[in-house]
């Protein structure tokens, strides 16, 4: 577009904003050449209307100078009133004549030369001359001497005089207007010249460079205009893209949620339709696994392969729609024979289209499905209850061992109902504050001695009961309160954590669980600090367990990045439960982390020989990298005894003391560590 600031000499001397301006000018110029024109050649036709009349009058003056004397001669001769009466008129008008005549000769000097010059004819004396024996003899009766001597002189006066004067005088004026007539046709041309060549100076300076300035704004404009048209072509397709997005995934291009439960609350409000719709939630069974194995590219490949199939078996009728993860829900219009017969023929179909194995990249792929599903009936209220009815029967399905589907019967209702009051329960305690930091010891194998202390989270239900994280997790993180809980916590543990410091137990070191959905906001680690800090803490005194499962996710590097931030602040991190990915030691090595703490599915099993290789593996794993390495989930002194022989540097477990209060911790502490209390601290 034009900037309006531009300097008017990119446009010559001309500058668009001002235009009407020149034009302005321009036109004055010309509007007042014109009027300059027209009142010169208004003077001049005027001038020329007052010559035509001295002319016209000069010549009556002729013939009413002869008229004169004959209505003289014909008044003498006969003494008729009438001819009287004509005569005076005659001189009335003569004069009359005479004065206008003089009142319109200017300053022309033969002219004036002719009429006033004492040395000359003085036509102006003679006429009233002529006038006054004219009058004379009209007031003379009779036929005496006297009238006829004064008829001779009037003769002779107005044939010798007058009328040779008279014609003189026509002529001067008649070269006077000949004269004023050339000067006029000069005039004419020079005002001709010069508009044409104020016209040339205008288009030259005003009419050309406008021209110029004109067409290039509208040039620049045209490609303004065009560029703005692409935009909006743009900006249709980024509407058209949105649309689409809105309703889609991009991924698999199946359907959303949103356009799902449009979809399925319209067909629901037709009664017709209604008693054909069969939903079918479906779960990929043994995505996560093949995630962490095989890394998310192969399972975005998973999730596309199992859509077409999905799309292959269904009809066009039907709809297709992914709502989460690795989870599908699928709206069927089921007709004829029996209704679930033909779903469940359908479910088996898809099962075994989804599970059956394919290859990518040169790896076998597969995965597995399970699904619940269920009819909508007269009283099913609305799309989000028909959904949850299937959500509770693929629930069902996978407690059958997965690879299976279930149909909703009325008595999953109680496990809706169960389902509802924990959530209903888990937001009150949130609300309530009921979810509070345990404290479970952390041990040094090799010297016996408190290394710290790891921080966990227990909901005191209004039960009476006191809950473990793994209880709740699930449902907590459906319902996006996980992050509320894990902060509520962490914060009132590290206050405890003050608490222990001001009971004198300087040595611990707090180790902090963190969420899955923490490590992917990018202030996680500013916050964190400044929670330590605000404690009065260092975070040197603190170690951010970070789980494997995390890491072999962070397909986006998020958590990673969170990683450095924390290490750069003085955190110590470690991998939790680690050994239960296959991309485990890849991942590892890319991270800069302090240590490991290996998952309690291998300690459980540390008396098998394979498992002990693995544990060993892992140990000399730490060492090589320089990290340390905990074990979690001791529970009998042989797990102790072997993993003290592997040489793994600190554990923890029930075995050692369960995860208590801080005042059963400070108990604990003054009970099992001050015969131990150590100075050291986890490098």
């Amino acid at each position: 577009m034009l900037d309006s600031n531009e300097p008017s000499k990119r446009w010559g001397w001309i500058n668009p904003r001002y235009l009407w301006v020149h034009y302005c000018v321009a036109i004055a110029l010309l509007i007042g050449i014109l009027g300059f024109n027209h009142i010169v050649q208004q003077r001049f036709v005027a001038g020329s209307f007052d010559h035509a009349r001295l002319i016209d009058n000069s010549g009556q003056q002729r013939m009413l100078s002869q008229r004169i004397y004959l209505l003289a001669e014909d008044y003498h001769r006969t003494g008729s009133l009438e001819v009287a009466t004509a005569l005076d008129e005659a001189i009335a008008r003569f004069e009359r004549n005479h004065s206008w005549i003089l009142s319109r000769i200017g300053n022309a000097p033969e002219t004036n030369a002719l009429y006033f010059d004492p040395s000359g004819p003085m036509l102006h004396a003679q006429t009233q001359a002529y006038a006054v024996l004219a009058k004379e003899i009209r007031s003379m009766s009779g036929r005496g001497d006297e009238p006829a001597r004064k008829l001779l002189l009037l003769k002779r006066q107005g044939m010798w005089q007058i009328l040779p004067r008279l014609e003189q005088a026509v002529e001067n004026f008649t070269l006077s207007e000949e004269q004023e007539n050339q000067r006029l046709r000069a005039y004419l041309n020079y005002s001709f010249y010069a508009a044409l060549l104020v016209l040339l100076i205008e288009g030259a300076l005003i009419f050309w460079p406008a021209h110029r300035a004109v067409v290039r704004h509208l040039g620049k404009l045209e490609a303004s205009t065009e560029q703005v048209r692409e935009k909006n072509d743009e900006l249709r397709n980024y509407a058209q893209q949105m649309a689409y997005n809105a309703y889609h995934d991009p991924l698999t291009g199946l359907t959303n949620r949103k356009r799902l439960f449009e979809f399925l609350g319209a067909e629901l409000a037709q009664p017709a339709q209604r008693a054909r719709i069969c939903v079918l939630h479906i779960d990929l069974d043994g995505f996560k696994q093949l995630n962490d194995r095989l890394g998310h590219a192969i399972g975005d490949v998973a999730l596309q392969h199992a859509a077409k199939e999905m799309l292959d078996r269904v009809r066009g009728s039907d709809l297709v729609a992914r709502t989460g993860g690795d989870e599908f829900v699928i709206v069927a219009f089921i007709s004829g024979g029996d209704p679930i017969e033909q779903a469940d023929r359908l479910c088996a179909d898809l099962i075994a289209r989804i599970s059956k194995p394919f290859k990518y990249g040169g790896v076998e792929v597969h995965v597995g499905a399970s699904i619940g599903y269920a009819f909508a009936t007269d009283h099913t209220p609305d799309a989000d209850e028909l959904v949850a009815q299937a959500d509770l029967a693929l629930y069902e399905a996978k407690r059958d061992g997965k690879g299976t589907a279930r149909r909703f019967s009325d008595g999953m209702n109680a496990l809706q109902k169960e389902r509802s009051a924990m959530l209903s329960d888990l937001e009150s305690g949130v609300e309530n504050g009921e979810f509070v930091p345990y404290f479970q010891p952390i041990q040094c194998l090799a010297s016996g001695k408190i290394m710290g202390l790891e921080l966990l989270a227990r909901w005191n239900h209004p039960d009476g009961r006191t809950l473990p994280l793994d209880h709740f997790t699930k449902i907590a993180e459906e319902a996006r309160l996980l992050d509320s809980i894990g902060s509520r916590v962490q914060l009132d543990g590290l206050g405890a954590f003050s608490t222990l410091r001001q009971n004198g137990w300087t040595f611990p070191r707090l180790s902090l669980n963190v969420f899955v959905h923490a490590m992917q906001y990018e202030d996680f680690a500013d916050r964190l600090l400044e929670a330590v800090t605000a404690h009065g803490f260092f975070p040197g005194d603190v170690i951010v367990e970070v789980k494997e499962t995390v890491l072999l996710s962070d397909a986006e590097h998020l958590a990673a990045q969170t990683i450095s931030r924390l290490r750069k602040f003085g955190f110590h991190v470690h991998v939790d439960n680690f050994g239960v990915g296959f991309s485990s030691l890849s991942v590892l090595s890319q991270l800069d982390v302090n240590g490991v703490k290996i998952d309690r599915q291998l300690i459980a099993s540390i008396g098998e020989p394979k498992t002990q290789q693995v544990v060993s593996a892992i140990i000399g794993l730490g060492k090589a990298l320089s990290l340390q390495v905990f074990a979690t989930g001791i529970e009998t002194s042989e797990q102790y005894e072997t993993l003290r022989g592997l040489g793994i540097d600190a554990a923890q477990g029930n075995l050692i003391a369960e995860p208590m209060s801080i005042d059963a911790t400070l108990d604990w502490l003054h009970d099992n560590g001050s015969g131990n209390a150590p100075t050291a601290r986890l490098g």
